[in-house]
C-alpha cells in the first residue's frame, strides 16, 4: 500500500506502515500525556513531533528553531490520518454493508 502526505505544499511518500511505524505513532501520542503530567516540557514535545515528521517525511521542515510549531503539529496529525484512513475506510465499508445494517436492526429489536 502506498501512503502519501502533503506538507507545506510538497508531497512526501511515507514509509510502509510497519510495527516500527506504529511504535513511532504510539510514542508521538504519548508526548502530550507526558507533558500534562510534567514528565517532559513543551519544548520536548515539539522536539519529539519534529523528529517524528523528519523520520516520516525527511526535509519537510527546517530545524525546529525556525519551523512553525503549529505546522509541525498539523503535519503530525496529517501523517497519522494518512495511516489511519485505510482502516477507517474498511470499517465504514463493513458498517455500510446491508447485511450488517440488518444485523444491527435485529440486535436493537431484541433489546
Amino acid at each position: 500500500m502506498n501512503y502519501t502526505v502533503t506538507i507545506n505544499g510538497k508531497e512526501y511518500i511515507l514509509p510502509t506502515r510497519t510495527i516500527a511505524v506504529d511504535d513511532k505513532m504510539s510514542r508521538l501520542a504519548a508526548l502530550g500525556r507526558r507533558c500534562k503530567t510534567g514528565e517532559i516540557t513543551r519544548r520536548e514535545v515539539m522536539e519529539g513531533q519534529h523528529r517524528f515528521v523528519e523520520e516520516m517525511a525527511p526535509g519537510a521542515f527546517p530545524d525546529l528553531e525556525t519551523a512553525d510549531v503549529n505546522m509541525i503539529l498539523k503535519a503530525c496529525m496529517d501523517i497519522v490520518n494518512v495511516y489511519a484512513a485505510p482502516s477507517l475506510e474498511m470499517l465504514q465499508g463493513v458498517l455500510n454493508n446491508p447485511d450488517m445494517k440488518k444485523a444491527v436492526e435485529l440486535a436493537n429489536l431484541n433489546q
